[in-house]
């Protein structure tokens, strides 16, 4: 997959850019008193996602770089561009800053950190900082519940004009779910908590499950079976292989076994064998409104039950 692919990718799921942002914090560690540059696994798709937006291709492994200190400028530049040039939410900004502040503290114990290092990454930190402080004046000046209120619309608009055809049904559930999570919506849901919120929430579920059954053609009350709502429209493309690497790549961190087990199958479908071996609590045969919900609260279920103490 080259360049054009992954940015097409990126540009169908902008959330996967707040991703990326996280990830590449998440590479740089210190070890020997250097700044290491771990990015995934080679030929992962965060890698080619790094090479597309930094124009290199030069082999990447788990251990220190040959070639550090290039390295560490290419991560600290698309790291950089990805602050700057994409309108990334509050939870973002604070994820990447608290993982800049441990890293910086991290090099201010080591007497003979290489300095260019430490520099940068203070730089970097600073620019998140001013990032957030940005982003609080704004949501001053914002009427966060029609801030809301557009992100859905934009959302649902996105997937009315086939964004995602490429997606299973299910796939395009959990990625408008992902948008809001990361979005206007999800600041305006986790800092309301009440009726307002529980409103909008609900409106989101409504217009989730209307697309879900108009993309799979059936009646509000028809039940499908789960590899249905799971498997690809057009298995074998080239888009359709591309946007599952990617939304695999969009819930890595869920695992098969954990609580809400639709994370992982909506995600790593592809992955499994023809007939998985599935957790019992996993319905076999799904309304559109039973799948809407447990998409749902793979999201907001955490906030949910705050909003209901």
């Amino acid at each position: 997959m080259g360049e054009v692919n992954t940015e097409l990718f990126l540009n169908a799921i902008p959330a996967a850019r707040s991703k990326l942002l996280i990830d590449m914090v998440n590479c740089l560690d210190v070890a020997d008193g250097h700044i290491r540059v771990a990015i995934a696994r080679e030929n992962s798709f965060s890698s080619r996602l790094f090479d597309g937006l930094s124009g290199k291709a030069q082999r990447r492994s788990n251990s220190i770089a040959k070639h550090q200190q290039t390295s560490l400028r290419n991560v600290i530049e698309v790291t950089k561009d990805l602050a700057q040039h994409v309108a990334h939410g509050h939870r973002v900004l604070s994820i990447v800053g608290d993982r800049l502040k441990t890293l910086e503290e991290s090099l201010a114990l080591l007497a003979h950190a290489v300095a260019d290092q430490r520099e940068a990454v203070q730089t970097l930190r600073v620019d998140m900082r001013n990032g957030l402080a940005r982003i609080d004046e704004g949501l001053a000046r914002l009427n966060m519940h029609t801030a809301a209120q557009d992100q859905i619309q934009w959302v649902f608009s996105r997937w009315d004009a086939g964004a995602w055809n490429a997606l299973p049904v299910a796939g395009r559930c959990y990625v408008a779910m992902n948008e809001l999570y990361w979005g206007h919506f999800g600041e305006y849901f986790r800092s309301h908590p009440g009726e307002r919120g529980t409103v909008l929430l609900e409106t989101v579920q409504s217009q989730a499950m209307a697309r879900m059954q108009r993309d799979a053609n059936i009646g509000p009350h028809i039940p499908l079976a789960l590899k249905d709502w799971l498997s690809p429209a057009s298995e074998g493309s080239r888009t359709s292989h591309l946007f599952a690497e990617g939304l695999a790549w969009l819930g890595e961190m869920h695992q098969l076994n954990d609580p809400q087990p639709i994370a992982y199958l909506c995600t790593q479908w592809h992955t499994l064998d023809e007939k998985p071996q599935l957790p019992n609590t996993i319905p076999r045969l799904l309304h559109a409104q039973r799948l809407t919900g447990l998409v749902t609260d793979i999201f907001f279920e955490d906030e949910r039950a705050q909003h209901a103490q």
